[in-house]
């Protein structure tokens, strides 16, 4: 008897952590390899209007059992809106509402972009609101900030997610701290609570100054 315990409690962990009640998500691999390698295609077509910046790139952050993958770009000037191609998958995250679902981003309605003010030590960041599907369903919001080390030796780039539903409520954030807060973020200049990227590349092509 003790036995069959101990087992359903071992299927009961294992289902939670496998996010049963929710649909699935491909593995990171396959997720953000096509959307990285559009990505990176793309960040080369430097836009001919000076104001239009570009974020592009995708990666995965892990830590213990939870995981988050990304990849695509998105292009606009401060000011006004842009368009997206980004996809957020949340494959295993601590919020059973949150956790397996996919964010597709359509619009970049926002975005600010910084220049390091030393740049022996700081790194170039995007600070973008993108609007797009969350399971399918229209209407919601991701917060998305990010920093691009460039060739800064020993320097990750930085991602946090904010998932807000169509009411504007925030569902999510992927830094410690938040809600949800998942993933331990690391000191930064530009910005803070933000989290390394275990792997992948983001770069920000941030408009002059």
């Amino acid at each position: 008897m003790r036995c069959l315990g101990a087992l359903l409690a071992l299927c009961s962990a294992c289902a939670l952590v496998a996010c049963s009640d929710t649909p699935s998500s491909p593995p990171a691999s396959q997720s953000t390899s096509h959307a990285l390698d559009f990505s990176m295609e793309q960040v080369h077509a430097t836009p001919q209007d000076e104001t239009v910046g570009m974020v592009a790139g995708g990666g995965v952050l892990r830590e213990g059992m939870w995981m988050i993958s990304f990849g695509g770009m998105a292009m606009g000037a401060e000011g006004s809106t842009g368009r997206s191609t980004f996809v957020v998958q949340f494959h295993r995250v601590s919020l059973p509402s949150v956790c397996g679902g996919t964010f597709q981003a359509r619009t970049l309605d926002a975005v600010n972009y910084v220049w390091p003010s030393n740049p022996d030590n700081c790194f170039t960041a995007a600070f973008m609101s993108l609007g797009g599907s969350f399971k399918e369903e229209p209407g919601w919001t991701l917060t998305f900030k990010v920093s691009d080390a460039g060739a800064l030796e020993g320097v990750p780039d930085t991602v946090r997610f904010i998932l807000h539903d169509p009411l504007g409520e925030m569902v999510y954030d992927s830094s410690e701290g938040g809600s949800g807060g998942d993933f331990p973020t690391i000191p930064a200049c530009l910005g803070s609570r933000r989290s390394a990227l275990d792997s992948g590349n983001v770069i920000v092509n941030a408009p002059p100054e």
